[in-house]
């Protein structure tokens, strides 16, 4: 049976009830318009009534008012009223007798009889109103006209009129009505028409209307209004009771009310006979349909008696219920969900579908009559118990997850939910009970688990601080490693965007939040890299690294922002370091050749445009070779610093001052009206210069050769150009006697004329084909594996044979379109070369050197893209492309746009020359780069420089922190690969592995190239023990000063302490704690003890004693340096 919640209607009344309505509704429509179309017809036919009425009412009024203004101008002629105003004193015997007898009298309130001033002559009672200061009758009186007007107040009508006697006005006789006898007399109207008397809107007389009932207005009286009485303001408003007028209305209704119950009762019982022979037949069907649905066995078919259409629906019904129960039967047994039945008394299966014996491997016999507990896996064997009692307790069980045994043991994760099946009193019979197997979930579960896991521990083993934005919320979650980074504890910093922006370094919030919003409206489209600084919880600044991707919706909203913080404070040390260090002269701390080549550019740019002068002066000290030799190192490196002090002291703040090594220097004087202003600054320079300068009591003096060159000059040069002038005028100074200066003269300068013929023949060897390229090799020394070349221009130079770049490029490094012509040759050979290699079966990378005229060009990569193509035997990632780091800076943005696009075409990118320049980490980390080379200025002392060592250190950690690979240019002995291996560099350059070769030499020299069985076992060691290495180099430097000093060749002592020298600070410091209990430490601490013990004997022996000394000292000192080899091999 169909459940209906206790109330339930038959076909049969819903057919009635339907067609009742149906008939009431058209009943009510009918009636509705019939009543409002009576209605409408009783309005018009009241409304002309009223009109009429108050037509004739109207009219009657204006009669009667016009009567009575006559009979009064007629009084005012009788010859008594003109006597009255002559005879004053028989007036008051025969006016009386007059008024009285006047026919109008009974509408008459009031008569007076006035003379010209106002004056009463004659009035009718005392109370009559007074007119002495009236307007109307100054107005009567002047014009000898009537005037009528009407007194609302008193509902009065005024009629004065002139009295004349022979012509001439004596007064005036006054008359006044009262307006509500003058209607009074109208009792045509029954007492349900009211009507009402307005003057101005205000109603000054009403008759029949009662407020408390209900009136009909004549429709049309605001058109229809009357005007009485000679346009006095009066008007009239008519209207009759509506219970009146609708009499005929009311008698219309009662009698369709009858009418409509008659039809109604008519219509139901119509609908009713008509509802039970339809019904009858559908009523059958529904209890057949009822006792088939209740059933659950097949059925018979039983005729419903009804010979039409429902018969054989009927008989649908009995043949869908069949394939029904087909169905329900095959969903249930192959469904992908496991049902069962359960008896809620013994726990045993009494139904199970095929689906669960064949995920158990069982049969249904072997299923049927189990407990369902010995269907299910030990291990959730506490869950099953406490899901089945929860059945029996609430007929339900909702997404319990439980393990099924199969037959072979093996588990089966599932999703149980259960059902009760109750008897007609409530208690639970059985169960049905659907199970989904979510074995694949679980398995999916466990191993994203697992990734959760991984990542948590790559974030933590990565150091970095991760952070997620809910762009539409502003809520930040932070990890702790984000907050430890900083220095705060766990929960320290609020989790939302402004806990971020608070922690910002003022010059950095609007960059940095600039960066993020145009990552964020590009869309994803652009990557996000920023680097800022954080407010530490000790109130310090960390440089900090942000990365990061958005996650946007369809219509391109963000929605989260996650990424990774990196502290890179480290590095921004490292790089302000490597500046500093690669940029000023370790001893003077001065600029040095690169430095003052930017300045120099810079301050020649800026004396051109605003037309000043410039003063180059190059000064080389006279004597200073003498100093050397006679006091030592130390006492030279004093006057250097001293003559570096006085420069300071002598030139403008504006002025620039340089060393280029050794005791040559340079100072730049700028912003010159003219050349003679550079003349009083030479002279106090050759005097304070040559001044006595007192070192260890010791009085030295040494004096200066100086050369001058200007800029600007007629020809445009460069700074090389420049420095060479003057560097030519100094020798010039220096031949002439020293102790002088000298200005640089152009024509009679004999190597600016060779340095000009050499340009005209640079200009025509492409054409003469006198150019050449020569490769050098690059190796991966950790397996001796040649993987590159670098292409590197020579030039046979038709008298001096063959010249390197460095000696003839400076001549024309600013002939823009000669320098992109030659570069384009070397591509053109380079690449035919490396195409040439690859068909031969040699396949490795050639680096191929560019100058920023070439990637100034916009089209470059175009061009790039244009030789691929020509060369199709060429994989773009086997071309690489070197810039000088100075020359990547020029015009950074074009040479920037230029190199990514490059990048594009997939040709790699390597900086040349690094740590020589100038550049900051604020460029370096926009420049597109895929490899950092190392200069070899900086490799070669490696082995002998400690402070080299941090140098390449720091460039590694730059190059790694940009991940991009590293190359060590100037590797000149194994010992140098060794180095640069235990520092992390892998890839090198340099004459121990090959010098720059022919193209008919690569292939012969690859054939037979080994390498070094050194570089393959040697590995990198941690930074801790980088500290290793710089103790073994200036153990070095110290036993070399100390052969020199017993030797007598060295002045200065190094320190015989053994606790205060480098190596020995080293052995008592904390950083070197993991050694102190290891055997080669010990044994370390006490060879250098015995070394400087050795060292301050020999002071004390003799000349002869000390040759032998010296040898022991040799020997100590290389048990030292095993040592320390020893330390290093330590895992």
């Amino acid at each position: 049976m169909y459940p209906n919640n206790g109330f339930k209607k038959s076909i049969k009344t819903k057919v009635i009830f339907q067609a009742s309505v149906l008939i009431a509704i058209i009943l009510t429509i009918t009636i509705s318009f019939f009543i409002s179309l009576a209605l409408r017809n009783l309005q018009e036919k009241a409304d002309l009534d009223l009109k009429n009425k108050s037509d004739r009412l109207a009219n009657d009024l204006e009669l009667r008012l016009e009567y009575l203004k006559e009979s009064t101008e007629l009084l005012a002629t009788n010859e008594l009223i003109v006597n009255a105003f002559i005879d004053q004193e028989n007036r008051n015997k025969y006016l009386p007798p007059l008024i009285n007898n006047f026919k109008n009298g009974k509408l008459l309130d009031s008569l007076s009889v006035l003379d010209f001033d106002g004056r009463v002559v004659f009035q009718t009672n005392e109370e009559a109103p007074k007119f002495s200061d009236s307007q109307e009758l100054r107005l009567a009186l002047s014009l000898a006209q009537t005037v009528i007007y009407l007194k609302p107040q008193k509902n009065e009508i005024v009629i004065i009129i002139p009295a004349q006697y022979y012509n001439t006005t004596q007064g005036a006789i006054v008359a006044t009505y009262g307006m509500g006898k003058i209607i009074e007399q109208y009792n045509e109207f029954d007492n349900f028409i009211y009507t009402k008397f307005f003057q101005n809107n205000f109603e000054y007389y009403s008759k029949n209307y009662e407020p408390d009932q209900e009136y009909h207005r004549y429709k049309q009286l605001d058109d229809h209004m009357h005007t009485i009485l000679y346009n006095l303001g009066i008007t009239l408003e008519i209207g009759i009771l509506k219970n009146i007028y609708l009499q005929p209305l009311q008698k219309l209704m009662v009698i369709l009310a009858i009418f409509s119950l008659l039809i109604l009762a008519m219509g139901v019982l119509s609908a009713y006979y008509l509802a039970t022979t339809m019904t009858n037949p559908i009523l059958a069907l529904y209890d057949k349909v009822s006792k088939m649905s209740s059933q659950n066995t097949q059925s018979k078919y039983e005729p419903l008696g009804s010979d039409d259409e429902l018969e054989e629906l009927g008989y649908a019904f009995y043949k869908k219920e069949k394939e029904l129960q087909q169905q329900y039967k095959n969903f249930y047994d192959f469904t992908v969900e496991m049902h069962v039945s359960v008896d809620a008394k013994t726990a045993k299966v009494i139904e199970c579908n095929q689906t669960l014996v064949d995920s158990l491997a069982y049969t249904k016999k072997e299923i049927i009559g189990k407990e369902i507990f010995e269907l299910y896996h030990a291990e959730s064997m506490d869950g099953v118990r406490k899901a089945f009692n929860h059945f029996l307790q609430n007929g339900v069980v909702n997404n319990a997850e439980l393990i099924l045994k199969r037959k072979d043991g093996s588990k089966l994760y599932v999703l149980l939910n259960i059902i009760a099946v109750r008897d007609s009193k409530g208690k639970i019979l059985h169960s049905k009970s659907s199970m989904t197997d979510i074995t694949r979930l679980h398995t999916v579960q466990n191993e994203l688990q697992k990734e959760r896991n991984r990542f948590s521990l790559a974030i933590e083993g990565a150091q970095d601080g991760l952070w997620d934005w809910d762009v539409k919320t502003d809520e930040l979650f932070l990890s702790e490693r984000f907050e430890s980074m900083l220095g705060y504890d766990v929960g320290d910093l609020p989790q939302n965007i402004d806990a971020w922006f608070g922690l910002l370094h003022p010059d950095d919030k609007e960059r940095a939040s600039k960066i993020v919003n145009e990552y964020l409206n590009s869309k994803g489209k652009k990557s996000y890299e920023s680097t800022f600084r954080l407010r530490a919880k000790d109130g310090s600044w960390r440089w900090i690294l942000g990365r990061g991707k958005a996650l946007f919706n369809t219509d391109g909203t963000a929605l989260r922002f996650v990424g990774f913080n990196t502290d890179i404070s480290q590095q921004i040390e490292y790089q302000d370091k490597l500046n500093h260090t690669a940029k000023h002269d370790s001893l003077t701390q001065l600029p040095n050749r690169f430095l003052l080549s930017e300045l120099l550019t810079h301050a020649m740019h800026s004396v051109k445009r605003k037309r000043q002068r410039l003063a180059l002066l190059f000064i080389d000290l006279d004597g200073f070779k003498a100093i050397n030799d006679t006091y030592g190192h130390d006492a030279g490196d004093a006057v250097l610093i001293t003559i570096a002090n006085r420069m300071n002291e002598i030139v403008r703040e504006s002025d620039i001052v340089a060393r280029l090594g050794g005791d040559e220097f340079v100072i730049v004087a700028s912003e010159l009206k003219n050349s003679s202003e550079v003349i009083p600054l030479l002279q106090r320079l050759l005097s304070d210069l040559s001044s006595n300068i007192l070192y260890k009591d010791n009085g030295m003096r040494v004096s200066a050769s100086v050369g001058v060159s200007f800029y600007p000059q007629m020809d445009d040069i460069g700074t090389e150009a420049l420095l060479r002038q003057a560097d030519q005028a100094m020798y010039h100074a220096k031949l002439s006697g020293k102790n002088q200066y000298r200005f640089f003269d152009l024509e009679a300068s004999q190597e600016l004329k060779s340095q000009q013929q050499d340009i005209i023949n640079l200009r025509g060897a492409i054409a003469k084909k006198e150019f050449a390229l020569y490769y050098q090799p690059k190796v991966n020394m950790t397996n001796n594996k040649v993987i590159g070349f670098e292409a590197l221009l020579r030039w046979n130079h038709p008298v001096n044979g063959l010249a390197y770049p460095d000696s003839f490029l400076p001549l024309v490094e600013h002939d823009s379109s000669f320098m992109i012509e030659l570069g384009h040759w070397v591509f053109t050979q380079a690449f035919s070369q490396l195409e040439a290699w690859h068909l031969a079966g040699l396949y490795v990378t050639l680096s191929i050197n560019v100058s920023s005229h070439e990637v100034q060009q916009e089209n470059f990569h175009l061009y790039l893209k244009e030789l691929l193509g020509k060369h199709p035997n060429i994989k773009a990632n086997s071309v690489e492309i070197e810039i000088l780091e100075t020359s990547a800076l020029e015009n950074f943005e074009l040479t920037s746009k230029t190199l990514s696009a490059c990048q594009d075409l997939g040709v790699t990118i390597a900086i040349d020359d690094f740590g020589t320049g100038y550049a900051s980490l604020h460029y370096l980390k926009k420049l597109p780069m895929n490899t950092l080379k190392i200069d070899k200025s900086f490799v070669i002392d490696l082995l002998t420089i400690s402070q080299n060592i941090s140098i390449v250190e720091a460039s590694i950690g730059l190059a790694q922190a940009f991940d991009s690979h590293v190359v060590a240019e100037g590797v000149e002995s194994e010992e140098h690969g060794k180095m640069l291996l235990r520092l992390g560099c892998e890839i090198a350059q340099g004459y121990a592995i090959s010098k720059a070769m022919p193209a008919q030499n690569v292939m012969d020299w690859v054939e037979s190239w080994k390498g070094f069985a050194s570089w393959e076992v040697t590995k990198p060691i941690d930074a801790q023990s980088h500290v290793v290495l710089h103790a073994a180099i200036e153990h070095n430097d110290w036993i070399n000063h100390m052969e020199a000093f017993l030797q007598n060749k060295n002045s200065k002592l190094p320190q015989l302490d053994s606790s205060h020298c480098y190596l020995g600070n080293w052995l008592s410091h904390s950083s070197s704690k993991k050694h102190r209990n290891n055997f080669e430490f010990q044994q370390l601490k006490e060879t250098h003890s015995r070394l400087h013990n050795n060292a301050e004997k020999l002071l004390r022996s003799s000349e002869q004693d000390k040759t032998a000394g010296i040898e022991q000292l040799r020997e100590l000192s290389k048990e030292i340096l095993l040592h320390l080899e020893a330390l290093l091999s330590e895992k």
